[in-house]
């Protein structure tokens, strides 16, 4: 591993990864999505709902929506992830632009990262090297780092909540996604919450 002025393997490590706070993202209720956005082809679907990609109509700029079915429990979920998301903003972390609710669907529109999970990328490419390896590491340590300033602690980092972004002529970078387990950490407390996937608890 090579360290040179702040710059471990390639990457910067310094602190200018900040981006400029945003507007604080709310559910909207009194508005449609559909208003303002054009939804086309569905990128994925989970346990947590389904993603598809969104067109803003005044700009064109396109984002990820991700539609979560409608439950007691995904309600307070998604208001504690739009709350978690509305505190950090850093180019490791996925940031979220906007949110809807209708009579079946809480609706979050974000950032669309389009270069698949790193775990997909790891599997498929067969081959990882120590280097490379060090520079994914490197970059979800930024992120983590911000999330830590600002007392957020993930409780779900996995490979599959680690998104690739293209680069052309480089490594893809990476961010961080999913925020619905995250909590903001009192230091004064203990933190007691049964979460995160077993295969990863702890991380």
């Amino acid at each position: 591993m090579t360290t040179v002025n702040g710059v471990v393997n390639g990457v910067d490590f310094g602190d200018d990864l900040e981006i400029p706070k945003r507007n604080d993202v709310y559910l909207k209720n009194d508005q449609k999505l559909e208003n303002f956005y054009e939804i086309q082809e569905k990128l994925g679907e989970g346990k947590f709902g389904t993603v598809c990609k969104a067109k803003e109509k005044s700009t064109g700029s396109i984002f990820a929506a991700k539609y979560i079915k409608i439950t007691p429990a995904s309600r307070k979920e998604v208001t504690e992830e739009i709350n978690m998301m509305n505190k950090i903003h850093h180019k490791r972390l996925v940031y979220l632009y906007d949110a809807y609710e209708t009579p079946k669907d809480l609706i979050m529109v974000m950032e669309l990262v389009s270069g698949g999970e790193l775990f997909q990328k790891i599997v498929d490419e067969d081959n990882l090297n120590e280097a490379d390896a060090a520079r994914y590491i490197i970059q979800v340590l930024q992120g983590v780092r911000h999330m830590h300033r600002k007392n957020i602690v993930h409780l779900d980092l996995k490979p599959e909540n680690v998104m690739c972004v293209p680069c052309p002529g480089k490594m893809d970078d990476i961010k961080l996604i999913d925020f619905g387990m995250s909590r903001v950490l009192d230091p004064d407390k203990e933190l007691k919450v049964a979460c995160g996937t077993p295969e990863f608890v702890g991380s």
